[in-house]
């Protein structure tokens, strides 16, 4: 078993492949928390686990599910991916989370799962051992604290309504037929 962290840096490319080759290695369950999840290879990486029928559950900020996001979350869930929306009171969701249950693993940073994150900004992750010891009201190692923390975000969010749902996604098909451009 691993007991070492596994950091990594963008634009310089490091995170995407971090994070694509703990996704593919998986064999048990996913868990995520994102704020903006539009990267295709991430994306890719996680719906090869729902073709192997492993369960996938994710908590995404309830304004990001518009666009490129809504796209990866129609394929996420599509597949068989169960995908909530989730905003604090008067805040966002805004964690950048992979609890990585078979691999024993948390990823966590400031990478949201986007391209621009992966291509533009500067940003980290880093990937713990579920065993590493740490100091939080959650819990005293990294996979009960992170696994408890997961678990309270999950149980506060919800389904995105359909009736929004509906009719964010038939605007965005009426745009891409009206401007030729694919969301």
């Amino acid at each position: 078993m691993e007991s070492s962290a596994v950091l990594g840096f963008s634009p310089q490319g490091e995170i995407e492949k971090n994070l694509v080759n703990e996704i593919t290695a998986e064999n048990l369950r996913l868990d995520f928390l994102a704020y903006g999840f539009n990267n295709q290879n991430i994306g890719n990486a996680v719906l090869s686990l729902l073709a192997r029928r492993l369960p996938v559950r994710g908590v995404e900020d309830t304004s990001e599910t518009h666009g490129a996001q809504a796209k990866l979350k129609d394929q996420l869930t599509n597949a068989g991916a169960e995908v909530l929306i989730y905003n604090p009171p008067g805040g966002i969701q805004h964690n950048k989370i992979f609890i990585f249950r078979g691999r024993r693993k948390v990823a966590t940073g400031s990478y949201n799962f986007t391209d621009r994150a992966q291509q533009h900004n500067d940003e980290n992750n880093i990937i713990l051992p579920f065993e590493m010891q740490i100091q939080s009201q959650w819990g005293n190692t990294v996979e009960e604290a992170y696994s408890k923390y997961f678990d309270s975000v999950w149980a506060n969010a919800k389904p995105e309504p359909t009736t929004l749902r509906s009719l964010r996604r038939f605007g965005r098909s009426v745009r891409s037929s009206l401007t030729g451009s694919k969301f």
